[in-house]
């Protein structure tokens, strides 16, 4: 659509507003510099008017399409943003390599500026999107093709060309069974997770949403321009399978997903107590991953519910819980089994008698009342939890607790304390009372520095949570920028521990804080890296082995503090397996399959591009 035409679409909804006789609408159009028009204006106000807006729009638009040439390389403005320091080094590749995840998210439209004139002037083709949320720019087929691509570039023995493909925030993997057979068209999903809930994670949880796709013919899945961060990646229902699901950072190109094979366990049964009497609101829970509370027992102690569970599961537990009673906890065997699909059940509870009250009061060193930390109690025994909030008046209590030898109580603190614990805590009938003192905790330090990699190559947008040893419930982000440089303020003092909570998993320790030394300065350095390790697992006769589970992890001291890293992923049904952004060096490779002996490799990456790991079969 044409400006004059948009003009003219704005002059007749004036027009339609105003309701015009003719005779107006041809005064107002009339040409004579000077003749005032009925609405006030002279002609030669109205062109003025006109002119300004068609040099208004011309200028945005020039702006707009000197924005977009960013893109046209092939890297859009966040993955710009957060690999500005390896852009310079990438190859052009072709546009339909790049661009967001294909989504179902219909409700995220385009916005801005860039956009809305891109819309009026008709011209998307020519300047593709580079905002992480707009989805449409790329269709089904073009990212299927970037998919296709990837993959084979990630399997290729060849040393991976670092392009804008390798660069841009992109989480890929594949989605197989136990057996390691690839599983073609599983809908896999991507979802932000903000940990910190600071304004910019905010942001881009809501700017990102739930991206979806789709695995090809391989059980291949991608996503690309992901805002950096971390992601809970999962499969959707699909019926024969149980969802699975992985927390993975962007960059992450092996996050692979195991499928199980699952159907629905049918379980009735009745609770009563030890005398026969039917016991109503016990509730009962499948201890199984992922599986929510089954039932509540009615007024006659009946319960039924469904739970998933894996085809070849015959056992699994469950949990009996209800106030003033002991918890049971009950292993479902073979002999519970009435018909393949149907479990039947008869429960005890025992009542509990004897109670034991605990109170107490939590202060500081100088005797001033702590308010609003949690105090928990624990018996491994029982396996019974319990969480008290203190007061404003610096005061816990717990009413009711099973009585019990070995209860652990612990405070671990938000305020600049540090943690507390007692081990052995005897409980009897009656009262206990603990009146705890925390010990102070200076928290008034600055870290700063830079996260780099092992070539010294800033590592940007890059979120590592730090603790200190003295007080594990206190964490802090630290995010590196666009420059991979980070600071982080009131940093508590102790040996400190900086730790990803995704995989891949980095953790560095060694680092203390202490004294007057309140301003320290260091380059934390991470084994990430340009390299990948493509491997195959064969058993004795050289035949391939399908494994769940192989490992991969370098330990190493740079800068005086340990650096270590650790990733995992499966190998296929041709025992196949890939690792990639690794950091040169001596890495430890961890194979496990079932019927067979564990083995470890260390392969030298950098040197080593391809390895075969041969298993021997289990004498157990």
């Amino acid at each position: 659509m044409s400006l004059f035409s948009l003009t003219g679409l704005h002059t007749q909804a004036q027009q339609q507003t105003e309701r015009p006789s003719p005779t107006r609408v041809g005064r107002r159009f009339g040409l004579s510099v000077g003749r005032r028009t009925a609405s006030g204006f002279t002609s030669f106000q109205f062109l003025a008017a006109v002119l300004f807006v068609v040099s208004f729009a011309l200028f945005m638009a020039l702006q707009y399409r000197a924005a977009s040439s960013d893109s046209a390389a092939g890297v859009s403005e966040p993955a710009a943003m957060a690999t500005n320091d390896f852009i310079a080094d990438t190859p052009d590749v072709p546009e339909s390599r790049i661009g967001p995840a294909v989504t179902n998210d219909e409700s995220r439209q385009d916005s801005g500026i860039r956009a809305m004139l891109a819309r009026l002037f008709n011209d998307a083709d020519e300047s593709p999107y580079a905002d992480a949320e707009l989805t449409d720019s790329f269709t089904a087929a073009e990212h299927a093709e970037w998919v296709e691509e990837l993959y084979i570039q990630l399997n290729s023995p060849e040393p991976l060309v670092w392009d804008a493909v390798e660069t841009a925030p992109v989480i890929s993997g594949r989605v197989l069974t136990q057996s390691g057979s690839p599983v073609e068209g599983i809908e896999v999903t991507a979802r932000f997770r903000d940990y910190f809930k600071t304004t910019d994670s905010l942001a881009r949880n809501n700017a990102v949403g739930t991206q979806e796709t789709t695995t090809n013919k391989d059980g291949f899945y991608a996503f690309r321009d992901l805002p950096a961060g971390i992601y809970m990646v999962g499969t959707k229902e699909s019926g024969a399978y149980a969802p699975a699901r992985i927390e993975v950072r962007t960059g992450v190109k092996y996050a692979d997903l195991m499928l199980k094979a699952q159907r629905y366990a049918q379980v009735r049964g009745v609770v009563t107590d030890t005398m026969g009497a039917a016991l109503e609101q016990v509730r009962i829970m499948p201890l199984v991953k992922g599986v929510p509370a089954g039932a509540v027992s009615d007024d006659n102690g009946e319960f039924h519910f469904a739970v998933a569970i894996e085809s070849k599961t015959r056992s699994f537990p469950l949990r009996f819980k209800r106030q003033g009673y002991r918890e049971q906890r009950y292993q479902i065997s073979e002999v519970d089994w009435v018909e393949d699909g149907k479990i039947m059940l008869a429960m005890t509870m025992e009542p509990v008698y004897e109670h034991s009250t605990v109170s107490g009061s939590v202060k500081d060193a100088a005797g001033v009342m702590v308010a609003g930390e949690t105090v928990r109690l624990y018996s491994p025994s029982l396996k019974r939890n319990y969480r008290a909030v203190v007061d404003d008046g610096g005061q816990f209590r717990f009413p009711k607790v099973d009585v019990a030898d070995d209860y652990q109580l612990w405070i671990r603190p938000t305020g600049p304390y540090r943690d507390y614990a007692e081990q052995n805590l005897a409980l009897s009938a009656g009262e206990l009372r603990r009146d705890i003192e925390l010990e102070s905790l200076n928290r008034g330090y600055r870290l700063s520095g830079r996260i780099l990699d092992q070539q010294g190559k800033p590592v940007p947008d890059f979120t590592l949570t730090l603790r200190s040893k003295a007080a594990s419930g206190q964490k802090l982000p630290v995010t590196s920028d666009a420059n991979g440089d980070f600071q982080v303020e009131d940093v508590p003092e102790g040996e400190l521990v900086l730790e990803s909570r995704t995989m891949p998993y980095y953790t560095l320790s060694g680092l203390h804080l202490s004294g007057d030394d309140t301003d320290r300065q260091v380059d934390l350095v991470v084994n990430r890296g340009r390299y990948k390790l493509l491997g195959k697992v064969v058993n004795g006769d050289g035949r391939p082995v399908a494994s769940p589970r192989i490992f991969v992890s370098s330990s190493q001291v740079i800068n005086g503090m340990h650096s270590r890293s650790s990733s995992s992923t499966s190998a296929d049904a041709d025992g196949r397996f890939v690792f990639t952004d690794l950091g040169a060096g001596q890495h430890t490779v961890t194979v496990n399959a079932p019927g067979y002996e564990g083995v470890r490799v260390k392969p030298v990456v950098g040197n080593q591009n391809e390895i075969v790991v041969e298993l021997e079969k289990s004498s157990t």
